[in-house]
């Protein structure tokens, strides 16, 4: 099947990315009962072959170009899409759709330094928290870094949080 559609070698282009979307969720249709027991957070048992960063609440995780082929564009954020249903194991989501945030293709890595120990550290923190809670849009701070480090109390906050 894999030949029949990407061709003889996995890194050629797709030939018609609607019907190999098609095909694969022919695909999991038909095998729905094996894909609901299988998890992998190495690889994207969409397309199987990227590595999967997104998780979807019944376990399952997808790669960043399995997120654009099976979710929806976000209305409401940019470079952000919708997914109403898990397409492995067809289970819908609770709130009606689980919204994953995708990188933009020219954004490089986030990275969030917090140094000090001491009360150093703990402002740090302080001032973390309090600019979460003015924002007000739910999301936390960690989430909006790719990579966050830290030495001492830098380092407990991120266990902890």
């Amino acid at each position: 099947m894999y030949n029949s559609v990407f061709g003889s070698r996995p890194e050629s282009p797709p030939k018609d990315p609607k019907r190999i979307l098609e095909l694969r969720q022919n695909v999991h249709r038909k095998h729905n009962s094996v894909w609901n027991k299988l998890r992998s957070n190495k690889t994207c048992l969409s397309c199987l072959q990227l590595v999967s960063d997104h998780v979807l609440p019944c376990g399952h995780s997808y790669c960043p170009r399995c997120v654009q082929e099976i979710g929806q564009p976000s209305r409401s954020f940019e470079c952000a899409f919708d997914m109403s249903a898990c397409t492995l194991c067809g289970t819908h989501t609770h709130n009606g759709s689980h919204k994953i945030q995708l990188k933009p293709r020219c954004a490089g890595a986030r990275v969030l330094t917090l140094d000090g120990a001491g009360i150093r550290g703990i402002v740090e923190l302080a001032l973390l928290r309090s600019l979460e809670k003015e924002v007000g849009l739910g999301i936390q701070i960690r989430e909006l870094f790719d990579l966050i480090v830290g030495t001492s109390t830098g380092t407990l906050h991120i266990s902890s949080g």
